[in-house]
């Protein structure tokens, strides 16, 4: 999978593929605006054959409902695949939005 990229005013979202594991950066905010370009990044992740999918949200800024819903519904997709995805912790601003939200339980965190 070549390395892919979307840009906005307000965010980063770029993917790459190191031998099995497909990791997908998100740096700055993931709200209704550009939701659909993460999905879109993680949906493709999705139809690869990747052992693994990491969702690095570390350098992540804010997150709406829009985007938790986004990240929630990857991951239920992964609880039926195979459980490819984790997600690093992002910081707490957005991990604030995730904990309200309810889905701070419910998602693959990775450990690391």
């Amino acid at each position: 999978m070549p390395s892919a990229s979307f840009s906005g005013e307000e965010s980063t979202i770029t993917s790459s593929r190191a031998d099995d594991v497909v990791t997908i950066v998100v740096v700055g905010e993931i709200d209704l605006a550009n939701a659909h370009e993460l999905d879109a990044e993680l949906q493709q992740a999705e139809a690869t054959d990747a052992k693994s999918i990491v969702l690095d949200l570390a350098a992540m800024t804010f997150m709406d409902s829009t985007g938790a819903s986004t990240v929630f519904f990857a991951s239920m997709r992964s609880s039926a695949d195979s459980n490819r995805l984790r997600i690093t912790r992002p910081p707490g601003a957005v991990m604030r939005t995730l904990e309200v939200a309810g889905l701070a339980d419910a998602l693959p965190f990775s450990s690391e």
